[in-house]
């Protein structure tokens, strides 16, 4: 595949600018299954993800409720309960679609000595609570 076409299939759209108020909806703790929880915070006028394991990225806004990360064609698209806030996403990647849900309420424990691949200060989550 030519340099040109690869990057026109792969070319990330251009961000829109959307109020901070409306990333605050969208922030909170998803449940990917098996013990998977990625975090979604609002940094200022952005949006990261945290997940086990991975580096924290930041989400673009495409629209006001679909974000992507650069150089990943993946999309994220939120939807909001009657509340405002968002109750789920859904995760795009390819042909495929996943819903996710929010998990509505969880603590951290710290466990001093434990042995831990994901954190080195022993961080675990116990769901929910």
């Amino acid at each position: 595949m030519s340099a040109g076409i690869y990057y026109a299939l792969t070319k990330d759209p251009t961000p829109i600018k959307i109020d901070p108020k409306v990333l605050d909806d969208y922030a909170g703790y998803y449940d990917f299954g098996h013990g998977y929880i990625v975090a979604i915070r609002r940094e200022g006028d952005r949006l990261t993800s945290s997940a086990p394991e991975r580096r924290t990225k930041v989400l673009f806004p495409e629209t006001e409720t679909r974000f992507f990360f650069k150089g990943n064609p993946a999309r994220i698209t939120f939807h909001r309960a009657e509340t405002g806030r968002a109750d789920s996403v859904i995760v795009q990647w390819e042909k495929s679609q996943r819903p996710i849900g929010i998990i509505k309420s969880m603590r951290r424990v710290f466990r001093p000595g434990a042995e831990s691949t994901r954190s080195k200060d022993c961080i675990f989550w116990n769901l929910p609570i």
